[in-house]
């Protein structure tokens, strides 16, 4: 056990506490499989007409279950009451897009600085349901083609993730959270709890040890006495 001594508190300080933070929903499968965790989808968007008119896969078993009640509908509005509330208490789960998703983490996360790192929340590793965005124009319209070529060369250049990232500071950092990090605190009774077991128990057994040589001596020594006094 590696601690030290702070001259300033006389605290005395664990240099490896680990501690595990559990990331249970990787998959939409891990998700439907714990009953005990509501979903969370945005009210009436292409996402949820999707699921609700799909027929084969794994979305027909979320129609499943929201037909079942256990699929909850929120506004957008109602997104930072939501992430307070249930998502944070851990009993809900919530759906929705990429980049609104990464925006609630940064601007939800529970230091007030972004660049210290701290996140609330964590996405799932994997995807689905690609959808893509578009701008709409008149049809035969000069600027349709020229603006398209334009929006192009922004996302094959990488500037409409680097503006989305620059958004919040934080975004990417809540991206993929460790599940393991290691931190500084106070040590209690329950972190020693078996280095004064193995005291005890070590002075009872070596308490133990000197009785049996005590009986054992004075036993001896009362055998050499009556066999001297028989001789």
């Amino acid at each position: 056990m590696l601690v030290v001594t702070q001259s300033y508190t006389g605290n005395l300080m664990s240099l490896l506490a680990v501690r595990y933070i559990p990331q249970p929903f990787q998959t939409l499968r891990a998700l439907l499989d714990d009953s005990a965790t509501t979903m969370i989808w945005e009210y009436d968007t292409a996402y949820v007409n999707y699921f609700r008119t799909t027929e084969i896969g794994i979305l027909k078993e979320v129609r499943e279950m929201d037909a079942a009640g256990q699929v909850q509908y929120v506004l957008a509005t109602e997104y930072p009451s939501m992430l307070r509330g249930e998502v944070r208490l851990g009993s809900h789960a919530f759906i929705g897009e990429d980049l609104t998703i990464k925006v609630l983490m940064a601007q939800h996360s529970s230091d007030p600085l972004p660049l210290a790192g701290s996140c609330d929340f964590y996405t799932s590793r994997e995807s689905f349901m690609p959808f893509l965005y578009c701008m709409i124009g008149p049809k035969h319209s000069p600027l349709v083609q020229s603006v398209s070529k334009r929006i192009t060369w922004i996302t094959e250049a990488g500037l409409y993730d680097h503006w989305m990232d620059s958004l919040s500071l934080n975004s990417t950092v809540c991206e993929r959270p460790p599940t393991k990090i290691t931190v500084r605190t106070p040590l209690s009774l329950g972190n020693v709890w078996g280095m004064f077991a193995i005291l005890v128990v070590g002075n009872a057994v070596s308490l133990l040890l000197f009785l049996v040589e005590v009986l054992a001596g004075h036993h001896l020594h009362y055998l050499l006495t009556a066999t001297s006094s028989w001789t």
